[in-house]
């Protein structure tokens, strides 16, 4: 839990670093393009004396800085013009450096500014960001601007925005997700901390009692396990059911309508067909999962239907030969022996599904002189059944731990055989349990 509290923690800061990251370089991009429009309106304000002056023309010269000087926008936006040799020829929020030869002159970072907005546009324009008095405090911020060539002329025209609010928003965007990240953490800590606790404390109680009171105490928890398991199971497709299927349908209509709008004008229709494409496919995920949980149809029609319709699943999906030979029983078994059965049927699919590479399937119910039996044979590579039962890792063998230990609930049986041309699995089921009396024909 501590390693994986730590990567948590690593991943979380990495997160928090690139989502600022990521805000930020969104918000100059729009920075950067409302720029380039303020240039483009300035050039459109001047391009009526510009277009028709000669290239040494200073009455149409002072009638462009003129209008360059009276332009602004917000409070703290205007724009700034410099000859390429350096001479500053306006500049509405800093008069006083009108006129003077700023070539040389290096900002607070020891960068020969002019000099880099004056390279910038005779390359076609471009944008730099550095450290400038911000006119409606008088401090020192952050400002990004952007600059051109009136190449008749030789003059660099330029305009810029600061930017020092990115930088707060930023870090305050960090520090919202850094507060979310360390109260999931602290959440993690303590649910940590008592699991260690009930742990601890458990191990000692069980150390402490006789060998044959913890196994019937610890059957007994299996068994309450397994039921609880099932009880969960129902609330959960419920829930599934009726709650989130519900709200992706209509989440589903609102894409449709989204993009029966867009497809009106120009919009990111592309974007929403995707979108309601991957709803649907959620919509049947979910649906499936609510089945695979609790199926329908085992207390409605019994262990054959539902496991004709576990099948049918199976054989849609995988494209597996799957045949199947039902009893012609709707309820031949109690309600939990039935759930044990079917669920037994699911994990040995799934078990073929990912290890056997198998082509073929045969699932019976059968019924002898002192069984009710659930067999399913596959043609796959199998595996070293002794060789399973040896290792003592928890984790190794846990789908047929879990059929062993849920059919050993009613006194049952699990006989598993395997060999490299395939795996057979039956349950068998004391036949005790089947009730006839209750039973009714399909």
């Amino acid at each position: 839990m501590l390693i994986i509290v730590l990567a948590l923690h690593h991943q979380s800061e990495l997160l928090s670093e690139q989502s600022g990251a990521s805000y930020r370089d969104k918000i100059l991009e729009l920075r950067k393009q409302q720029l380039q429009s303020h240039i483009e309106l300035a050039m459109g304000a001047i391009s009526h004396i510009y277009l028709t002056a000669d290239q040494d023309d200073p009455v149409a010269q002072k009638q462009v800085a003129e209008i360059l000087n009276t332009l602004e926008y917000g409070e703290d936006g205007y724009f700034f013009v410099y000859s390429d040799t350096g001479i500053n020829i306006v500049h509405p929020r800093q008069p006083y450096r009108v006129g003077q030869d700023l070539w040389e002159w290096v900002d607070v970072s020891g960068n020969p500014l002019i000099q880099i907005l004056i390279t910038n546009a005779q390359q076609g324009g471009g944008f730099h960001e550095y450290l400038w008095e911000k006119p409606s405090t008088g401090l020192m911020a952050k400002k990004l601007a952007y600059s051109v060539m009136l190449d008749k002329w030789q003059w660099m025209v330029g305009t810029g925005i600061y930017i020092d609010d990115i930088d707060r928003d930023v870090v305050t965007l960090q520090e919202e997700i850094n507060g979310h990240i360390n109260q999931t953490f602290l959440v993690i800590l303590v649910l940590t901390v008592a699991g260690v606790v009930v742990v601890f404390f458990s191990g000692l109680f069980l150390q402490a009692s006789e060998r044959k009171l913890a196994d019937v105490k610890l059957k007994a928890l299996t068994n309450r396990i397994v039921d609880s398991q099932e009880i969960e199971r129902q609330r959960v497709s419920r829930e599934l059911h009726d709650g989130i299927i519900q709200m992706l349908v209509s989440t589903k209509y609102v894409v449709e309508n989204a993009i029966f709008k867009l497809n009106k004008g120009e919009g990111a229709d592309k974007e929403l067909s995707q979108c309601e494409q991957y709803l649907d496919a959620t919509i049947n995920d979910v649906r499936r999962i609510s089945r695979d949980l609790h199926p329908n149809l085992l207390e409605d029609h019994g262990l054959s239907a539902a496991l004709a319709a576990l099948i049918e699943d199976y054989k849609s999906r995988l494209g597996l030969d799957i045949s199947f030979t039902p009893l012609a029983i709707k309820k031949l078994l109690p309600s939990d022996a039935r759930t044990t059965l079917y669920r037994i049927a699911q994990e040995a699919l799934t078990n073929i599904e990912r290890h056997a590479n198998a082509t073929k399937v045969t699932v019976k119910l059968q019924v002898n002189d002192a069984w009710f039996k659930l067999s399913i044979t596959d043609n796959g590579c199998g595996f070293d059944t002794q060789k399973l039962s040896r290792n003592k890792s928890p984790y190794v063998g846990i789908g047929l731990r879990n059929m062993a230990e849920r059919i050993s609930y009613f006194d049952g049986k699990l006989d598993i055989y395997s060999a490299k041309t395939g795996t057979k699995v039956v349950a068998k089921l004391p036949k005790k349990l089947m009730n006839y009396g209750n039973s009714e024909k399909r």
